[in-house]
């Protein structure tokens, strides 16, 4: 039986590639200036805007608490590193994945920069990634639950996270409505794609991880 795509299925795939192709050309245009603009140094929370900085600095906090030196650290949409390279001073290793290869291209220039060995990048789609079967004890992904199937995205998790590894997601919630108005504008503005706007983390989807994780704080 030939399983037919709906209409959504397929603006959502649309959409995915209207991203991969915003963040490629991105990152594009970064790759070869490291050194110039010193943006291998800019890194964490102390790359983002100060008034942003506040659950970024929350969110390292608690990754220092939870990873320990001999884990091995699996990033979701790393995009060129930004949040990954605090994983590699805290993890035996880290495995960084995203869609766009010139992100990735800026991750490994980045870490060439910054001489960190202990980290590996890799294009790929997320969605689709199959590394190895229960082969790492944290998983990560800072906001880009927006930009995944949210069903696809968990079975990846489950295929790769270790049966007692944990999930550490820092994202949006899409429950405050000026920062729903702000991204709405950017749809408008062509700067977000229409899926991303529906994909915005929210209640059903903290209770869909609920159905999945034995324990969610």
């Amino acid at each position: 039986m030939v399983k037919l795509k709906t209409r959504e299925t397929l603006n959502s795939e649309v959409d995915k590639q209207i991203e991969y192709e915003r963040y490629n050309a991105m990152s594009k245009s970064k790759i070869g200036t490291s050194q110039e603009t010193g943006i291998f140094l800019k890194n964490g929370s102390s790359a983002i805007e100060p008034y942003l900085q506040t659950p970024y600095i929350y969110y390292q906090g608690l990754l220092s608490k939870l990873i320990v030196p001999k884990d091995n650290v699996l990033d979701l949409c790393c995009g060129d590193g930004i949040h990954t390279f605090y994983l590699g001073t805290l993890a035996k290793s880290v495995t960084a994945v995203d869609i766009a290869e010139n992100s990735i291209e800026l991750a490994k220039e980045k870490a060439n920069h910054l001489n960190i060995k202990n980290i590996t990048f890799f294009a790929s789609d997320v969605e689709e990634l199959e590394i190895g079967k229960e082969l790492f004890d944290v998983i990560t992904i800072v906001g880009s639950l927006s930009y995944l199937d949210i069903n696809k995205l968990i079975n990846v998790i489950n295929y790769h996270l270790k049966p007692k590894g944990q999930l550490i997601i820092l994202d949006s919630y899409n429950h405050n409505i000026i920062y729903r108005l702000n991204r709405y504008i950017h749809y408008l503005n062509g700067q977000r794609s229409y899926s991303t706007l529906k994909r915005m983390p929210n209640k059903q989807t903290i209770l869909r991880f609920h159905k999945e994780f034995q324990n969610i704080h």
